[in-house]
């Protein structure tokens, strides 16, 4: 993500504002139709583009009534052992829990962890 938006001030002494030590990393990362990271998600939102696409014929076959909807691309493309699950094991895996793995990886790598 380009930080043109982001206001980087830097507190010196190492305490935060409110004195209490804590702190907060805070990193991105999302998935989205038409946009399939945090980048192309805001370059869509600044060209106010749609992310309505055709419904792909693999999806829901022919004849299925719907024409258009919001998809995530390449939603099939997941590395179980990079995330220490055995293939056997990745195929009972919710894919909406597999994407939330690739996206906390992703949210720690864009916080600089």
């Amino acid at each position: 993500m380009s930080n043109e938006y982001l206001c980087t001030e830097a507190n010196d002494t190492g305490e935060t504002a409110s004195g209490s030590g804590r702190i907060a990393i805070v990193g991105l990362s999302c998935r989205l139709p038409g946009a399939s990271d945090s980048d192309a998600f805001w370059s869509m939102l600044r060209k106010g583009s749609d992310a309505l696409a055709d419904v792909p014929a693999k999806r829901f076959g022919t004849g299925a009534g719907t024409y258009y909807g919001g998809f995530l691309d390449q939603v099939e493309r997941f590395d179980p052992g990079f995330f220490g699950i055995s293939p056997r094991e990745a195929v009972m895996v919710d894919p909406q829990q597999r994407l939330m793995l690739e996206l906390a990886w992703e949210a720690l790598e864009d916080a600089g962890i």
